[in-house]
């Protein structure tokens, strides 16, 4: 994943995220950059079918941080092909049992994260507070965090 930035040369984007899959797409979410150098133009998302060569790859564009690849060849293997629609959780506890993270259910709720619009709003500090310090777990529930955000405004209507 690139951006690209006007006037400059294109640059990674860190980190992305699966939001959502099915058998043949695809949709994909990152941070906003924090300091691009310069005017983010768009993304370009470039893809490689597990049986062909490096040099044989897709290109997909998108001006927003968010992107749906559709049209996936079939039987094209993809990490996660079941992504939860975090948006029909309504509360903590379910959406924590959803991402295997239910161990952390008593320190969300005394720490005041008692439904899913406060939860949204966490971030790694409020993670290490109320006393999830393992960094693999912090990485599964801020990604949930992204993806449900990510749902969240695309379903205006979800989890109000």
């Amino acid at each position: 994943m690139e951006t690209e930035v006007q006037g400059f040369t294109p640059s990674a984007v860190p980190l992305v995220h699966q939001v959502s899959a099915t058998m043949r797409s695809i949709m994909l979410s990152w941070p906003q950059l924090e300091q691009p150098s310069g005017i983010v133009l768009d993304y370009e998302t470039r893809y490689y079918e597990k049986e062909h060569s490096k040099f044989n790859s897709s290109m997909a564009r998108s001006q927003t941080n968010t992107i749906r690849i559709s049209d996936l060849g079939p039987g094209m293997p993809l990490l996660h092909c079941s992504i939860p629609d975090l948006t029909a959780f309504t509360t903590v506890d379910d959406w924590l049992t959803a991402i295997k993270m239910v161990q952390y259910r008593d320190s969300f709720l005394t720490a005041g994260f008692t439904s899913l619009q406060l939860v949204t709003q966490m971030t790694s500090e409020d993670l290490l507070r109320i006393g999830d310090t393992l960094a693999g777990h912090q990485k599964m529930v801020l990604n949930s965090i992204l993806s449900v955000r990510v749902q969240m405004s695309q379903s205006p209507m979800a989890m109000t």
